[in-house]
């Protein structure tokens, strides 16, 4: 992997005390200026899940013009959740500007065992101060990305 990128990997697990119900889980990313505001902000996604594809979204911070995101959520370590809950991970990573990401699949009716600790995210994020003008630019940084995530996930 190129040793200059900002690669952020963070993985989290939870046990429930109870079999617990989970009707609402937010998006884990909120895009915000250094102030901590969301209303100066604007962004474009480029590209996100589609179905039960692979877990990627990547965007543009359009305001303040910064860089982009790649968003790589590894569904596969998320998956006993999904069994335990019979839940699916379609269309979990998307989202609307300013908030994008995973959404973790609400149960409703299945709810998550208390036997055993279960991941509830497994996310790589890339971080590029490269800005998006083009669809050229957009397809290398793109393909760049998912090339940076795919050398560090475990085979």
């Amino acid at each position: 992997p190129d040793s200059e990128a900002a690669l952020l990997h963070y993985t989290t697990s939870f046990k429930a005390a109870m079999p617990l119900l989970i009707p609402f889980w937010p998006r884990d990313i909120i895009a915000v200026t250094q102030q901590g505001d969301v209303e100066n902000t604007n962004g474009k996604i480029h590209m996100n899940q589609a179905g039960s594809r692979s877990g990627i979204l990547f965007a543009s911070v359009t305001k303040p013009k910064t860089g982009s995101v790649f968003y790589f959520q590894n569904l596969t370590s998320i998956s006993p959740y999904c069994e335990a809950t019979q839940t699916s991970l379609a269309d979990t990573v998307g989202g609307t500007w300013p908030e994008i990401g995973f959404q973790l699949p609400v149960t409703n009716e299945k709810p998550l065992p208390s036997d055993k600790a279960y991941i509830i995210s497994d996310a790589y994020v890339l971080f590029s101060d490269t800005i998006i003008d083009n669809e050229i630019t957009e397809t290398q940084q793109f393909l760049n990305n998912l090339a940076q995530v795919y050398t560090v996930l475990p085979h």
